[in-house]
């Protein structure tokens, strides 16, 4: 079945990791456990995670015991920004194709695209991911 909004996969192996990092409540959590806990290469994790260390919002921990914790707080790290970190910035455009000159289909499209994108600004630039875990608590109460 097709979807009109898509995340790439690394966006969403990175969005599902922090949640994951996040519930382990400063205990390390190695790329193996985050991995098969989404049914997700370990290679492809392991490449997203160090995006995400690399942007500052996790660490890594060596040794046996070892794996990744947040760098801040979990109230302090938004689902936007982890996107970001991940895909690059949501940027405001007209065009498919990300094309300075476009067809007339841009002017069809155009405006339903930045609504989408200024959505998706709205609803995951303020979700944190203590917000995203206080919902998760509630569904499975």
């Amino acid at each position: 079945m097709s979807q009109m909004l898509k995340i790439s996969e690394a966006a969403s192996i990175g969005i599902h990791a922090m949640i994951f990092i996040a519930e382990a409540d400063g205990k390390p959590v190695n790329t193996k456990a985050i991995a098969a806990g989404f049914d997700v290469s370990d290679n492809h994790t392991a490449k997203v995670l160090q995006r995400l260390a690399h942007a500052g919002y996790i660490s890594a921990i060596r040794g046996p015991k070892g794996g990744f914790v947040l760098n801040k707080k979990a109230d302090e790290i938004t689902v936007l920004e982890i996107y970001e970190a991940i895909d690059g910035p949501l940027e405001e455009t007209q065009c498919f194709f990300m094309k300075k000159k476009c067809s007339p289909c841009c002017g069809l499209f155009g405006e339903m695209m930045r609504e989408a994108n200024a959505l998706v600004r709205k609803h995951f630039g303020p979700a944190t991911l203590q917000s995203v875990l206080n919902k998760k608590n509630c569904q499975s109460s």
